[in-house]
């Protein structure tokens, strides 16, 4: 399933990835519509691994007073909205997505987390590769961008504080997703100029460490992903 990265960005953002994995699941498992019934309720448990199918009920409420999915109460069927829909709905637009399967449900916050991760390091590569861009230059291949990303881009992009950025980071690279590679710039001052370092340029206070015996300052981590990105065709609704 080509799931559009903005829809991933959007639950990080207003804090529903929860919600957004039993809307994924809900879709993997049906043509659009299923039957609200107690053998559907326990499957749907069993892949998300819900310890009590509360889980389920408050999640799927949710989906439905937001309108991520339908409910008929007569005849109790529910409709889960197309992405172009639930995209439209909520204001979103993508050209970009990235392929999901049901098995990446099981670690699907690190799965968010490394796709993110991948779209913003491959729209920063674009931006940054335009002025230099010749005619007829073939595009760079960007199956597994390597590039440098600051917590504070990240943050930016998606409005949340960059110590939480750092806990993507970690989450993502813990489940394998992602592997980064820590880079510094030694001022071969020795450890004695830290306090002061510090003490007067409190605004990178934090990006200074010693390293070999030295002040060095610890630049934005390259960061390599293994998530493969996919065009996402726009639908109209």
């Amino acid at each position: 399933m080509n799931l559009p990265i903005t829809l991933i960005a959007h639950a990080l953002t207003h804090k529903v990835v929860n919600q957004l994995r039993l809307y994924l699941c809900l879709k993997m498992q049906c043509s659009g519509t299923f039957k609200w019934d107690n053998q559907f309720v326990e499957e749907t448990c069993k892949i998300l691994n819900y310890k009590s199918t509360k889980t389920f009920k408050r999640n799927l409420m949710w989906l439905i007073k937001n309108k991520w999915v339908a409910y008929n109460s007569t005849n109790r069927v529910i409709r889960v909205k197309s992405f172009a829909r639930l995209c439209c709905r909520l204001d979103i637009i993508t050209h970009t997505g990235v392929w999901i399967e049901i098995k990446d449900l099981q670690q699907f916050r690190p799965f968010c987390y490394a796709a993110i991760y991948s779209w913003a390091i491959r729209k920063k590569n674009w931006y940054q590769r335009q002025p230099g861009r010749k005619e007829g230059r073939p595009r760079k291949s960007m199956s597994k961008p390597i590039f440098e990303m600051p917590n504070e881009y990240m943050a930016k992009i998606l409005n949340l504080h960059a110590s939480t950025i750092s806990r993507y980071k970690l989450a993502a690279e813990t489940s394998g997703l992602i592997t980064r590679e820590h880079k510094f710039q030694d001022t071969e001052l020795p450890e004695a100029f830290l306090y002061g370092l510090q003490k007067y340029n409190p605004d990178s206070a934090h990006q200074l460490v010693i390293w070999n015996d030295t002040v060095q300052v610890q630049l934005p981590d390259i960061i390599i992903s293994n998530i493969k990105l996919k065009r996402h065709r726009v639908r109209p609704p």
